[in-house]
Order: structure tokens, then sequence, then C-alpha cells
């Protein structure tokens, strides 16, 4: 591969003599009469050398280097000032500006060779030294991204740890009160007095607690089962397991004004850890709830369907929110990026996408539709049904 050699001079004689000599020398040559025009050659060519002279009209060679080397896409570039002065006060002028080497007017042609080869090789090792720190400081800041990730993921682990040791508590400490109020509801109709009227408005009340009560331990018993650890993989219905998040969701929901289709085969089954699943679909519903509120938007809807698309389960989460804004989008699943300002951790997607991708050995992916977003999260299918 040759190399372009970028030689400013504004005598003819010189610019045909160096090009002879360069050209020999197996190099491309470009020409240049001035500093402007030098500093434009560098933005319109690759530039691996220049041979600069000093005097020169419009911009002499000695602001041109100053200029170059100030300039990050040029600074490295190996500059030869070629000078008819050889006092000192020239060559600190030219150290000054940044020049690389020297040649003095009339210069020898072996010479000028050998500096422009010297210079080159010079140039070459830089690039090897500079690529191999760019990697290197790119593998640095990806592992403390990384590392940064693994944190956050810790901490979003520990405090599910330790809701589900409080839920533990609380469901502990309510059932025997839920018990006790629905077996008193279960005898109450027989111990009231009175006429068959009577008996009927007792058994109807006592029906609505008996239903309330069975509501509640089920509330109850949904949250204990969610932020209770999976301990192993097994087995579970894709559907019915997003199901139970919308259930559990579907107070909150209610009071947003959020309505929530479902659809799909619910015999499609995968492997991997129920709770982790369905942390996934909790964060992809509730971050639609809130660009609901964020956005006020008054019909809102979230539709989820559940097929099989050559031999895997396909899960489709959408919404009408109005999308994602377009800067975010393709970091969406990044670590800390997050669409809500101060208000978001940036954790939630990052971790969805940890969940289906590392420990399912699935795929989660966004898009914007027409009218909000569309998460598809595709899963291996597992082939017999969970016993």
């Amino acid at each position: 591969m040759k190399n372009t050699i970028l030689v400013v001079d504004d005598e003819p004689m010189n610019l045909d003599l160096a090009k002879t000599v360069l050209c020999s020398d197996g190099h491309e040559v470009i020409f240049a009469q001035n500093g402007e025009e030098a500093i434009l050659a560098l933005q319109n060519h690759s530039i691996d050398a220049i041979l600069m002279d000093v005097m020169m009209p419009v911009m002499d060679g000695f602001e041109a280097t100053r200029r170059i080397k100030a300039d990050e896409r040029f600074c490295d570039i190996p500059v030869v000032i070629v000078t008819a002065a050889s006092d000192k006060n020239s060559l600190k002028t030219g150290l000054s500006a940044g020049a690389n080497e020297f040649l003095t007017k009339p210069y020898d042609i072996e010479e000028l060779k050998l500096r422009i080869r010297n210079m080159l090789k010079l140039k070459q090792k830089n690039d090897v030294l500079k690529n191999m720190v760019e990697k290197e400081v790119s593998k640095r800041m990806k592992l403390e991204a990384e590392r940064e990730q693994q944190l956050a993921v810790l901490i979003q682990q520990t405090k599910m740890a330790e809701l589900g040791t409080m839920m533990g508590v609380i469901a502990h400490q309510w059932m025997q009160p839920l018990t006790i109020i629905s077996l008193n509801a279960q005898v109450f109709p027989e111990e009231v007095g009175g006429g068959e009227h009577e008996f009927e408005v007792a058994k109807k009340y006592s029906k609505e607690i008996l239903e309330q009560t069975d509501f509640m331990t089920q509330t109850i018993n949904d949250f204990r089962s969610f932020y209770k650890p999976s301990k192993k993989k097994a087995p579970f219905s894709v559907l019915e397991q997003a199901g139970s998040i919308v259930l559990l969701l579907s107070s909150q929901l209610s009071q947003s004004g959020v309505s929530v289709e479902m659809s799909g085969d619910d015999t499609l089954c995968c492997m991997g850890y129920a709770n982790e699943f369905k942390q996934v679909v909790l964060n992809i519903i509730n971050n639609a709830k809130d660009a609901f509120e964020e956005k006020g938007i008054k019909k809102r809807l979230v539709d989820i369907l559940v097929e099989s698309e050559n031999g895997l389960i396909v899960v489709t989460i959408s919404d009408n929110a109005g999308g994602i804004p377009l800067e975010v989008l393709p970091a969406i699943f990044e670590p800390f990026v997050s669409t809500k300002g101060e208000r978001g951790t940036g954790i939630g997607l990052s971790l969805a996408k940890t969940i289906i991708e590392e420990n399912m050995h699935g795929k989660i992916s966004v898009q914007n539709i027409d009218d909000g977003a569309r998460f598809t999260i595709k899963l291996p299918r597992y082939d017999e049904s969970p016993r």
C-alpha cells in the first residue's frame, strides 16, 4: 500500500523535484502552494506525512504546522519542515510549532528519502500503539460498565430478596386473621336470628365477605409467589405467567385506566425461572403505564400475544403510549439508560435483557409502531408441558 505525502511549497521547481524523488521511492504525492491549501488538502485526502516549506504567501510553514498539530484529526501526521535558514531561532520556531524533522535547503535527495521513511515508520508504530491503547481503554470501559451493571443487578436482586422476606412475614401475619374472618362469615347466617328474609340478607353479606377474603388471600399468595426466589429452572406456560402478572397489577392498571388484552396459546412452554420472566413482563407493563400517565393518553391499551414461530415462542407486548424517543431507542437495553429522567433507574430493561438473553437463551428487542412501542421476546420452546 502506497503512502501519500503532502508537499507544501510555492516554488514549482521545488514541487517537481520533491515529486520526482518521492515517487521514485514508491509514494504518492499531493501538492499545496501555501499553508491554507495544505490544511484544505488534509481535509480532503488521507495524508501519511507532510513536507512543509517555510517561506510561503498567505500562510507560512510555521503557522500551518502549528494549526495542523493543534487539530486532533491531523496532529499525529509527521511534518518535515524544509527551510533555507539553519539558525537556532528557526529551529526553535519549528520545534515550538510541532515539527517532527528538519531539512535545510538545498537538501540531499537520499537524506530526504531517509527522513520520510523514518517518519513513516514512526507514524506506523504510533498508529499501532494508538490502536492498542484505544482498544485497551474501550475494553476497560466495557468491563467497568459491566461491573456497574452487575452491581446494580445485585442491588436489585437484594431488594427483591428483602421484599420476599417481608412479604413472607406479612403473609404469615395476615393469613390467620383472614382465616378467622372467613370462618366467622361462614357461620354468620346460621347464628343470625329472625325470619327467612333476615337469613337471606345475612347469607348475601356472608358471601360477599367470603369473596373478599378469598381475593385478599389469593393476592397475598400471588405476591409471596412473585417475590420468592426461584431455586431451579422448570418448564412453565409463558401465557399463564404473563397473565399472573397482569392479575397482580390489575388494581394499579384499573386505577390508571389501562386495559390489557391477552391472547395466544397457553400450552407454549419454555424452560427457566418463571419469576424472572414475570419480572420482565412486569417491567415492560409498568413502563407502558408510566408512559401513558406522563403523556396524558386517554385510551390506554396494552396487548400481549403469545404464539409459535419457527420452533420458537414469540411474545409481543404492544402499547399505544406514543413510543420510545428515537435518540434513546438504540441504547434502551443498555445499563442506566432511561426515558424517565431522574425518576428512572435505567436498570429494568437492562436486567430484562440479561434475564431473557443470558438466563433463558432467548432474544429481546423493541421497535416503535404507529402509536406506541412493541417489545418482542423470542424464547426456546420446551416440548413437554409442565407437570
